[in-house]
């Protein structure tokens, strides 16, 4: 009944099932759309908020037994379709679950490029390494441009019934934004705000299998080794059993991504964090995970395949995943072996990484989650983490708890505690932490912070007032940290954050701080500052930092202070883009002179050939006293059938001179990796 009412409340959309099939030439000829759903009403998001939108939209939605049928008109009014990869684009959200909290986003540029990505925890994450199976195609004309999409039943998991849409367009010069969906007393994204299309026909029931092999041929030297030819063979398998069911399987993958992670100077006693990058390890990657925010990381795939001191590589045999949803349950397991590897400091054994989950949904608003991840080398006793969470969230507010138990040290654990309200541009958080002394990530993890114990407060207030043209945004934001990390002693920090738009295009920041903080041998002393600025258009977006603090280090025995100054430019035109990225940090002695800098460069161009064939290439200089390393490194992409078919060539220098011992790493490298789509 719930459910029922629901639905009439939000106001229905009746998608037709049609018996044939639409040729997608983005023409929106084909007189099936006479009979199609039809969606004319958006609302305007920026530059006025609220207000209709000035260019008109129409979109046309349709169902058959192969999958959904988009059609998208629109208009540009006096203007040509802006090409450029930040012009004219258009966005279709899913709900397939009809969940509230989870949907896939599929994008589309004039141009016909196109991206894809996954979206969770209502809205707050966005994953676009996503991919799936979907064609598209477009058509422009002197003023209007038209889209026409189609998503196959086999690229989706979820099930027949209601399903959550919202529909998102984006126009230059001055960013016009607007969508089905929207409430400006909210985020502008909230699966739980989705309009409702009845009745959906959703039909996978065949299985779908896709295999990627791939062929990776590596030219170059490790530290000491001779100049050699290596040609690797390996492979992704990708299953879906069911709609609501999904296995992977990968064997000798590669994983020299060729977006390298970017160079970071570490002056903290806590581990860096990086991203993940690696597909395998990217897909699902919700299903691995806790669900709160800020989460502790029970589980870092980031630790599989880990890299050693020297720069050597752990290999990874094989690795398999699986992912089931239903009704009230999703349960989730993942198997990655790991090779043996070696180097001047370190050894790694073969090692097995296990993890397994099992999240119960009984209602929309509470979930319960149970989570271990363990680590198993031979000969050695199992270390790993066991977790549990329990969350109740709604659209404003969430309530949650955390609790992971170190499986090697029976009395140590980890534990966090959040509240957050929001109401009317007001949001109101606390949270606690707390990580007994001797716990430890066990490999597997990451939760640097031995013995912290941090309460924190937060109260943030939001702004809008509209003009005639433009739309002006004012938040501030006020947060209190009491905090202690092992014997230190307990530190306050009081922060004060600032931001607003004086135009659309202008955007200006600063945070600031006052308190004292320990970390490792320093103690940071407030006052400290940092100042963003921000300037966008159609063409050209700038951005800058500057970070300012004043430290005392007790083994050096002087106060001094921290600056560091980044820029950032970025330029697109039609199809192409170019970036270029600028830090400098530099620390000083008590008498204000300077005591080192590091540097970095990073270049990046790209270029959308057509609307299958993207090009990139990037270089990456870092610089640190006597630490230097460069990086250079293209990639070309092709797109047809629905997915993917890559070659890179990863070009990769680096040398490293300490203490008299120098080495050199030279490698070119060439990865081709098909894709096919099989329906058993």
């Amino acid at each position: 009944m719930f459910v029922t009412l629901f639905l009439y409340i939000c106001g229905l959309l009746d998608v037709p099932f049609i018996d044939g099939d639409i040729k997608l030439d983005g023409k929106l000829d084909d007189p099936w759309y006479a009979v199609a759903c039809k969606v004319t009403e958006f609302t305007q998001i920026s530059p006025v908020v609220g207000s209709a939108p000035r260019e008109s939209t129409i979109v046309y939605i349709l169902q058959n037994d192969r999958g959904l049928y988009f059609g998208l008109y629109c208009e540009t009014k006096h203007r040509k379709p802006d090409l450029s990869p930040s012009g004219d684009q258009v966005s279709v959200y899913l709900d397939t679950y009809f969940d509230r909290k989870t949907a896939y986003l599929f994008t589309v540029l004039a141009n016909g490029t196109r991206m894809e990505a996954r979206i969770t925890q209502n809205g707050e994450n966005l994953d676009y390494d996503f991919e799936t199976i979907w064609y598209c195609a477009t058509y422009t004309a002197d003023s209007f441009y038209s889209v026409e999409i189609f998503i196959p039943w086999k690229g989706l998991m979820g099930k027949p019934g209601p399903w959550g849409i919202n529909i998102k367009r984006e126009s230059p010069p001055d960013y016009m934004v607007s969508m089905v969906v929207y409430d400006p007393n909210k985020q502008p994204l909230r699966v739980s705000d989705f309009k409702v299309m009845k009745d959906i026909k959703f039909s996978a029931e065949k299985p779908v299998l896709e295999i990627q092999p791939i062929l990776n041929i590596i030219h170059g030297t490790d530290f000491d080794e001779h100049f050699r030819y290596k040609v690797e063979f390996g492979g992704n398998l990708y299953l879906r059993i069911r709609k609501n069911m999904k296995f992977s399987l990968t064997y000798k993958p590669d994983f020299a991504e060729i977006e390298a992670d970017p160079y970071r100077l570490n002056l903290s006693k806590y581990a860096l964090f990086y991203p993940e990058k690696r597909p395998f390890f990217i897909e699902g990657r919700e299903f691995f995970s806790f669900n709160m925010p800020d989460r502790l990381k029970i589980f870092y795939s980031r630790q599989i395949g880990k890299t050693l001191l020297t720069g050597k590589i752990v290999p990874i045999i094989f690795g398999m995943k699986d992912f089931m949803k239903f009704r009230h349950v999703e349960l989730s397991s993942l198997w990655v072996r790991t090779d043996s590897a070696r180097d001047a400091f370190s050894y790694e054994p073969v090692t097995d990484f296990v993890v397994n989950k099992i999240r119960m949904l009984p209602n929309e608003a509470f979930s319960f989650c149970l989570m271990d991840a363990r680590r198993f080398m031979k000969g050695v006793q199992s270390k790993g983490l066991t977790g549990v969470e329990l969350l109740y969230q709604t659209e404003s507010i969430l309530a949650g708890i955390e609790y992971i138990k170190d499986n090697i040290r029976s009395k140590e654990h980890a534990m966090q505690l959040q509240l957050h309200r929001w109401f009317n541009g007001l949001s109101i958080s606390c949270s606690m932490t707390d990580i007994s002394d001797g716990f430890s990530d066990n490999g597997v993890g990451y939760i640097p912070w031995k013995g912290l114990h941090r309460e924190k407060a937060s109260i943030q207030y939001v702004y809008r007032f509209d003009s005639r043209y433009r739309l002006y945004y004012a938040s501030g934001k006020l947060s209190v940290t009491r905090k202690r990390e092992l014997d230190e002693p307990f530190t306050w920090v009081s922060t004060l954050s600032l931001s607003l738009y004086f135009t659309s295009n202008v955007f200006v920041g600063g945070i600031f701080s006052y308190g004292k903080e320990y970390e490792l041998n320093e103690l940071f002393n407030a006052p400290s500052f940092t100042i963003f600025l921000a300037y966008n258009t159609t063409h050209v977006n700038c951005k800058s930092v500057f970070y300012f603090y004043r430290t005392y280090n007790y083994l050096r025995g002087y106060v001094g202070n921290v600056r560091f100054i980044q820029c950032e430019a970025t330029l697109t035109y039609k199809r192409t883009v170019a970036m270029l990225s600028v830090y400098r940090w530099d620390e000083f002695d008590p008498q204000n002179k300077l005591a080192s800098t590091t540097y970095s460069i990073r270049a990046l161009a790209a270029a959308t050939i057509t609307p299958i064939l993207s090009m990139s290439f990037y270089v990456d200089l870092p610089y640190s006293g006597r630490l230097l390393s460069k990086r250079v490194g293209c990639h070309v992409t092709i797109r047809f059938g629905g997915k993917g078919w890559s070659k890179c060539v990863h070009n990769y220098y680096s040398s490293h001179i300490e203490e008299g011992w120098q080495t050199y790493i030279r490698k070119s490298q060439m990865k081709l990796r098909p894709s096919w789509v099989i329906t058993l």
